[in-house]
């Protein structure tokens, strides 16, 4: 069996056209990567199809790569790049459009019942949030990134990435404090 090779190594190779090397690197990091994209976009196919704009970006790109340094990083702020620019068309496309069944809930007797609720409300008040604040909460508080490593990730300075967290947070205690009071939905 053979000695699994670093990223570096086929890093180099693929910038040398080595387009199995560049595979393998593909292979190595599709999966940490759609994790990203999914968390991000919510949608499996369009988690899909930023993650393989992204290797081809990232194939494009190689040449720019320093092999000095991690390549799973590097490739994962393309993904993010990738998954912030499709919420932002996403957004644009869209009309504020939050379905009349997510504000018309109404709390019922069985646990189950209200944990979804709550969690459905959380949902609808995330995709309220501007992309990138949307991106930096569920990093940080569902996969379990620093703000820093949030920051790297997405292109930005760790000071922006804590202040849109500090406003995401703000906002989403606006958003869900009448459900979390038991206050109703009432806007």
């Amino acid at each position: 069996m053979p000695e699994q090779q670093s990223d570096a190594l086929l890093a180099e190779r693929a910038q040398a056209g080595d387009r199995s090397a560049y595979g393998d690197l593909v292979k190595r990091h599709m999966r940490s990567v759609f994790a990203i994209a999914y968390r991000m976009v919510r949608n499996q196919q369009d988690a899909e199809d930023i993650v393989q704009d992204a290797f081809i970006a990232a194939l494009a790109a190689i040449q720019s790569f320093d092999i000095t340094r991690p390549f799973a990083p590097w490739i994962a702020r393309i993904v993010a790049r990738k998954a912030l620019n499709a919420l932002e068309k996403q957004r644009v496309r869209q009309s504020d459009a939050l379905s009349a069944d997510l504000s018309d809930g109404r709390a019922t007797p069985y646990d189950d019942a209200a944990r979804t609720q709550v969690s459905t409300r959380v949902r609808a008040a995330l995709l309220r949030l501007p992309p990138r604040q949307r991106a930096i909460v569920e990093m940080v508080e569902l996969e379990g990134y620093s703000a820093v490593d949030a920051a790297q990730l997405l292109g930005i300075s760790p000071a922006t990435a804590r202040w849109h967290l500090h406003e995401a947070r703000g906002t989403l205690r606006t958003i869900l404090a009448p459900a979390l009071n038991g206050a109703g939905s009432a806007r």
